[in-house]
Parts: C-alpha cells; structure tokens; sequence
C-alpha cells in the first residue's frame, strides 16, 4: 500500500524556501539603504581630496579646490540630466550668495555636457565657480553613490560631512552653521 501525500504538504518546502528569499532579500535591501545614508559623520569621511579641472563656464581657466584651503567649502556634485539636483540648485546658489566670501561653494558637474551644464548653472542662479567633469573622474575619487551629493570641508580641508541626496534649505542651513562655527558642533 503506497502513502498518498497531500498536496499541501509536497509544497511545503517550496514555501519555507520562498519565505527565506523573501526574508534574506529584505535583509538585503535594508543593508543597501542603510550605506547610502544621506548624511555621514566626520569619522569615516578622508581629508578633503583635492582636483584641478577646467570650469565649466570657462573652459580655458582651472578650478583647484587646494587654493582654496584655510576656507570653508561647500562641494556640490550635480548634472543637468539629475532632477533632484535641478531642483536643489536655485536654493544653493541662494544660501551662496547670502552666506557671501565666508564659505566657498564650488560645484562639480559629472557625466554632463558643458552646454547642457552651463544653461543649468545659468537658469539656477548659479555664480559660484564649478568644475566639469564630464567622465566622473572627481565623482570617483569622492567614492559618489548618485548625485546629488555634497560634501562639507572645514578651513583645514577636512571633510566634515557629506549629504546625499537633494537637500533643504534647512539641512544646508545646519552645515553652514557648521563651518562657520566648528567649535560648537
């Protein structure tokens, strides 16, 4: 005389195994949007590193963040094809032009054409200088996981934090109060 097994339980592997995948991929996932968290604390972050690449609205001039040591920078990673990053532009050229000589902010176009980037820098507002890097060298050194994303370096040229993602004003707003005041963070 032969068993007859149920239906039920001939699948009841199939369903253990389906609900393990399902458990093992949201472990997964959770990991992955764990390390791309918008903000970094300065204990995992390098010094500043630095680059020279020619300007976007000015091809013939270079751009190196070193001279720029002993000042606070904003480092801005964007591309005209990013729409967080069309989005956040208008309100960072704002905070630059109020917040005046007392930090630099310095924007880095990556994977972009330079007449696609310069319209963008124009309809935003944009007068602080920015680099072109049309092959995301810089975007490499900087480790990038998407624009955009923007660093925060002290006086010293250390990197202090970094923002991924399009931010507010009032997260911009907390690390300009940041570098301009560093002992009270």
């Amino acid at each position: 005389m032969t068993t007859k097994i149920s239906p039920r339980k001939k699948f009841m592997p199939f369903r253990l195994l389906a609900v393990i995948g399902i458990a093992l991929a949201i472990v997964i996932v959770g990991a992955v949007i764990n390390s791309k968290s918008p903000t970094a604390s300065s204990s995992n972050l390098p010094n500043e590193i630095p680059f020279t690449r020619s300007r976007v609205r000015h091809p013939s001039q270079q751009l190196n963040l070193s001279s720029y040591k002993g000042k606070p920078v904003v480092l801005n990673f964007y591309a005209s094809w990013c729409p967080p990053c069309v989005a956040e532009l208008p309100m960072i050229a704002s905070k630059a032009s109020q917040v005046g000589s007392k930090i630099q902010f310095i924007g880095v176009d990556v994977h972009d054409t330079r007449a696609n980037a310069t319209k963008l820098l124009a309809a935003s507002g944009v007068n602080y200088p920015s680099a072109f890097d049309p092959n995301g060298q810089i975007e490499t050194q900087y480790a990038l996981v998407g624009t955009p994303t923007t660093f925060f370096i002290n006086a010293k040229g250390q990197i202090i934090g970094k923002h991924v993602g399009e931010m507010t004003s009032a997260s911009l707003d907390k690390w300009i109060k940041r570098l301009q005041n560093p002992k009270a963070s």
